[in-house]
């Protein structure tokens, strides 16, 4: 890794249709712009709720999550552009049930679960039973935590689980027993993501973030406030945290 890299997360949800079918169009449930820089040896991570207010090319303003169902990850990754002033390098899609998979792949992550969880959606084909306490999370019930939001915070409680996750898997993947599961974890990545990066370049980017530490990674939720219809960003404190 020889310069900064921008390398967008988006993970995507199901829409179904009144017979229960599955259909062919997909919102983007979660965005997470990663920032690798080798010349501070950081990694900045900016969580864009799914409901903040945005310009998408050829529709209009409207919520950052329909980008993705108007034109996939090319125009997710463009209306970010925009949004933020600063160019997306590469991406990651993960698809409803991708994120699970790469979590039991490294045989799950511990994490505080701050508050009993429970809640069934047939429609989304979730189910969350979660109780109070530090515990291991596989992958459905890891799933499970980072996409629940019935709660006060909605959307940006669950932007930080999210974050407090993305943590965990750090913590796990410099544990000196993941060099074992490398082979499953490459599996589990190349099945269930779609992204542009090669595997090289994911084994760069791998080995940039093991030798770093807890402390090397920040990570902050798109400055903004609840609107009636949207997560109104704050431009005046995004260019500062977007650029540092």
């Amino acid at each position: 890794l020889t310069r900064r890299v921008n390398i967008l997360v988006i993970g995507t949800d199901v829409t179904f249709g009144h017979r229960r079918q599955i259909l062919p169009l997909a919102r983007a449930a979660s965005r997470l712009l990663a920032s690798f820089d080798p010349a501070t040896d950081k990694i900045n991570a900016l969580s864009i709720p799914r409901d903040t207010r945005a310009a998408v090319s050829g529709v209009g303003v409207t919520k950052i999550n329909a980008a993705y169902a108007f034109g996939g990850p090319g125009l997710t990754i463009r209306t970010v552009e925009d949004l933020l002033g600063v160019k997306v390098d590469f991406y990651i899609k993960l698809g409803p049930e991708s994120f699970a998979k790469l979590v039991d792949a490294i045989e799950g992550v511990e994490i505080d679960v701050e508050k009993d969880m429970k809640n069934t959606d047939n429609w989304a084909g979730l189910r969350i039973n979660l109780k109070k306490g530090r515990q291991v999370l596989h992958g459905t019930q890891a799933e499970g935590y980072i996409r629940f939001r019935h709660d006060a915070l909605g959307d940006i409680g669950r932007v930080e689980r999210q974050q407090k996750v993305l943590l965990a898997l750090f913590h796990k993947l410099k544990s000196p027993a993941m060099i074992m599961r490398t082979p499953q974890l490459i599996r589990a990545f190349t099945e269930n993501t779609q992204t542009n990066l090669t595997l090289p370049e994911m084994m760069s980017l791998g080995m940039f973030s093991v030798r770093l530490e807890e402390a090397d990674i920040r990570t902050a939720t798109l400055p903004g406030g609840f609107t009636p219809n949207f997560w109104e960003p704050d431009w005046g404190k995004i260019r500062p945290l977007v650029l540092d």
